[in-house]
């Protein structure tokens, strides 16, 4: 199973920062600026393709960190378990991305996921048109489709089944987020965890935030 965590700010919806959904725990730029890129990351977006068929995606993002040798930020690809011979290639298809997220209460919790997403290592952007004829630049490093995206409502988000690691020794955490907002699930403590989730994200079949918005 191909599969990566990914650590953003929380929010209800992420289909835009407004009154009502202010994205919060997300690092000294959210807290500054009140906003983040991450705050579109379950907004539906359609596009046409070259055949005048129309596919409707959502373009994920999470803040990337340079690491030591690192020159620019990027998505270590070839970390992801069963991508490790993609160290010269720019993407990793049909991986399990796990969106987790610190709440108001400062629970850390799964938020949602992508299955057979596109993990990109560089950042990319494309130009998106609104329904009023506007545009606006959505900077993004994963992207799956739309019907591939379950976003959980924010009370389902606190059953026990949604609580995401942090590592932590101290605890007894031997696996789980550190200081990076990307956790590959490597350790070998953290497979039967991982299998569980797996197991739950697939038998999910209750409400997609998504949906109701």
């Amino acid at each position: 199973m191909k599969i990566l965590f990914c650590n953003i700010a929380w929010m209800k919806y992420y289909q835009g920062t407004c009154d009502e959904d202010i994205p919060v725990n997300g690092g000294s730029y959210v807290d500054i600026h009140h906003d983040a890129n991450e705050a579109l990351n379950f907004l539906p977006i359609t596009f046409e393709n070259e055949d005048g068929e129309s596919e409707t995606y959502v373009l994920g993002s999470f803040e990337t960190k340079a690491t030591k040798g690192d020159t620019v930020n990027q998505v270590h690809i070839e970390r992801i378990k069963g991508c490790e011979a993609l160290g010269r290639e720019d993407y990793a298809e049909d991986v399990l991305v796990v969106w987790c997220a610190t709440s108001l209460n400062h629970e850390f919790r799964v938020i949602g996921w992508y299955k057979n997403a596109t993990v990109c290592r560089w950042y990319e952007s494309t130009v998106v048109s609104n329904e009023d004829g506007t545009t606006f630049e959505r900077v993004y490093n994963i992207f799956a489709l739309a019907s591939d995206a379950v976003l959980l409502p924010e009370a389902k988000r606190f059953r026990h089944i949604w609580k995401a690691p942090r590592k932590n020794l101290k605890t007894g955490t031997p696996f789980g987020f550190f200081r990076a907002n990307v956790w590959y699930g490597l350790e070998n403590e953290a497979q039967e965890f991982i299998k569980r989730l797996v197991d739950q994200i697939d038998s999910y079949d209750e409400e997609n935030e998504m949906n109701n918005i």
